[in-house]
């Protein structure tokens, strides 16, 4: 089995280093930078990374995060730079060529409650737990040159400093996914499928990713049109729906007077 790196945002209260960790980091992946910002944080962005600093409850906050590829590449330099700093988020995955694993099965045995099926034309993603719970969990189909069936833990809070500090301890990114593998709700049959896993294909999936584009991001937006309007009709989480679907909208149309305050 072999589990990467998806995700991981790292904080910091110490801004005196900040100068120095944005050149170390720009040496580090040359070529690319550009001014940027994300939330109330201003910084500099490339690709699938962002660094930047603001204010958090009255006091100067540095942050980094990476996603994709870019988690894993940064790793060993995270560990160097940062060891010092909490991480807030970070998501560990393993991809796999897609089993005879039924998402809607898995979803009827354990609940409405606890589980959400989102369904397109292109795939269906099974999201398991609450996403602001320390621990969520996401299995989806991603379709590369195949069909394949990505398995991800998101941890924050909490879950995701240990993470942080089991892994500046040593402990790999296939022992944190395993653990938190056993302990999830998946049924025993779908966790059976990432334990057996033995060739390592999550670069191939990485090297989608490498090449995603506006495009497809515009595309994969729109195939998931009608499962949202599917969603917004169902008696149970309609009116829910309609709501965040609404402020959706209104963030988009605010989206420079936000920029502007940010």
């Amino acid at each position: 089995m072999s589990a990467h790196l998806d995700y991981i945002r790292l904080a910091t209260w110490d801004i005196v280093e900040y100068p120095y960790l944005v050149s170390n980091l720009m040496n580090q992946s040359p070529g690319g930078w550009e001014e940027g910002s994300w939330l109330q944080y201003t910084g500099w962005r490339k690709e699938q990374i962002f660094i930047g600093h603001g204010e958090q409850n009255k006091k100067r906050h540095t942050i980094i995060q990476a996603s994709g590829s870019r988690a894993e590449e940064l790793k060993e330099f995270l560990f160097e730079r940062c060891e010092d700093w909490y991480a807030t988020r970070i998501d560990y995955q393993i991809t796999i060529p897609e089993p005879r694993l039924s998402l809607e099965k898995i979803h009827k045995s354990l609940g409405p409650k606890i589980t959400t099926l989102i369904s397109s034309e292109d795939n269906q993603t099974l999201y398991v737990g609450k996403r602001t719970s320390d621990i969520f969990t996401r299995l989806y189909e991603k379709k590369l040159n195949a069909m394949w069936l990505r398995l991800e833990f998101e941890l924050k809070g909490e879950r995701a400093k240990g993470a942080w500090r089991a892994m500046l301890q040593g402990i790999s990114n296939n022992e944190i996914f395993q653990y938190y593998l056993d302990k999830s709700r998946l049924p025993e049959a779908a966790k059976k499928h990432y334990r057996d896993v033995s060739v390592d294909i999550n670069d191939v999936a990485y090297r989608e990713e490498k090449t995603a584009t506006a495009e497809k991001k515009l595309a994969w937006l729109q195939s998931i049109d009608e499962a949202v309007m599917l969603a917004i009709t169902d008696h149970e989480i309609g009116e829910r729906v309609s709501m965040l679907v609404q402020s959706w909208a209104n963030y988009a149309a605010n989206i420079d007077i936000i920029k502007e305050l940010e």
